[in-house]
């Protein structure tokens, strides 16, 4: 976007808001189609709700033929409400109730059991509906730390999901359904959550598929969930066609073609982040005996919801002329009244003045779902078309919007 229509966005659009940019999401599906059809053209993509759960994108997501990739029975509801439809949706997450299970097995869609409870739930339905024929996906545990150590997000502790493959839970879980008559295996998922996003864990991944596939002899299999937590939008990370590349490599190995295994891809960070940016203006500008406080009316809690951050992809916008004076240090501060809500310190930079903008960019991420009603509501969402036009997809919460149905 060009400075001078960045400056007119910001004169017609009170701060602080989300800018969804649907041509930079796009690209990115771009990218993403073109490594799919290079690589295994049969893959399903189906986007992270909770890495983003904004209806807008779900619905936008929607008419691109994406599916969504939800973890709980709100989720679920919610992009039902989009436009999706059951056999466009992955069901995942460690809690499902008796009903939400019943459910899905009826509508066929696919679902991946995570738990004991799960697959009690999932087993007692197929026993009542003898008729009917019914399949689900297993999540397996992967211990990742043990072939890549210190990268796990898990830590030492390991994964709570799944049932473990290096134990008798994830062989116990296979006997137990196969003791139904009318309910198969056609699906395996294996997410893992790491720091460093390496190519080379994907190819483990693949290649644990295949060995667990061969192992337990599961014909029934037509499906490979191998998660999300890929690099996307990032030129010096890897890239699509890097991770399809080498999944494709050891699937072909492992004795399966596009033609008659689905891969399931769920991305979140990887698909989602780079086209969302966050707005904030300048309130103040002031001075203590220690420290120069640069205050915002946005917020740390709102691009940076795990608090975890040390660095952001961000815009300078000037919204008057003024002397380029530098400043050795700048702490830039957001409105809440928490001593840590510190975004950033701008090193021997230009003085920043009141009314100016930070624009942080790549935040697509969790900011949404994540950022906490302190203090003040959710803020607005604005999406830009392909054309330029610019929409606003969500209204900033109001107390009416916060008290809703509550009883006073």
């Amino acid at each position: 976007m060009s400075l001078s229509h960045e400056l007119n966005l910001l004169n017609s659009i009170p701060t602080p808001f989300f800018l969804f940019d649907t041509q930079l999401m796009m690209m990115e599906m771009s990218k993403l189609k073109k490594a799919i059809s290079q690589y295994w053209p049969k893959t399903i993509v189906a986007y992270s709700v909770k890495t983003n759960n904004l209806p807008y994108l779900a619905s936008f997501l929607c008419k691109e033929g994406v599916y969504a990739e939800v973890v709980s029975q709100d989720e679920y509801e919610m992009v039902s409400l989009c436009g999706y439809t059951d056999d466009k949706i992955v069901c995942n997450g460690p809690v499902k109730t008796d009903e939400f299970v019943s459910h899905l097995l009826d509508s066929h869609a696919i679902i991946n059991l995570d738990s004991h409870q799960e697959l009690t739930y999932a087993i007692r339905h197929a026993k009542d509906n003898p008729q009917k024929q019914f399949a689900v996906g297993l999540r397996v545990n992967v211990d990742i730390e043990k072939y890549f150590p210190n990268e796990s997000k898990a830590g030492e502790q390991g994964s709570r999901f799944g049932f473990c493959m290096d134990n008798d839970e994830l062989e116990k879980a296979i006997i137990s359904i196969r003791q139904s008559p009318n309910l198969t295996i056609n699906g395996l998922h294996l997410h893992v959550s790491t720091s460093t996003r390496r190519v080379e864990v994907y190819r483990l991944l693949a290649c644990m598929f295949c060995e667990l596939t061969s192992k337990y002899k599961l014909s029934d299999v037509h499906y490979f969930d191998i998660g999300g937590g890929f690099f996307g939008g990032i030129t010096n990370k890897p890239q699509w066609v890097d991770y399809l590349g080498a999944i494709s490599e050891e699937l072909i190995s492992g004795g399966f073609s596009s033609s008659q295994l689905k891969l399931v891809l769920e991305p979140g960070v990887s698909l989602l982040a780079g086209s969302f940016s966050y707005y904030a203006s300048v309130v103040d500008v002031k001075d203590t005996n220690r420290s120069r406080f640069v205050v915002t009316d946005g917020s740390r809690i709102h691009i940076d919801p795990f608090v975890h951050k040390t660095s952001y992809f961000y815009q300078y916008i000037k919204r008057q002329d003024s002397e380029m004076n530098k400043h050795p240090r700048q702490i830039v501060v957001g409105f809440t009244c928490l001593e840590y809500d510190n975004i950033m310190v701008l090193e021997d930079c230009e003085e920043v003045m009141v009314n100016d903008v930070f624009c942080f960019d790549k935040l697509g991420a969790y900011t949404l779902s994540m950022s906490p009603q302190f203090i003040s509501f959710s803020p607005a969402v604005y999406a830009k078309t392909v054309d330029g036009t610019i929409l606003c997809v969500r209204e900033k919460w109001t107390a009416k919007d916060f008290l809703q149905e509550s009883h006073l």
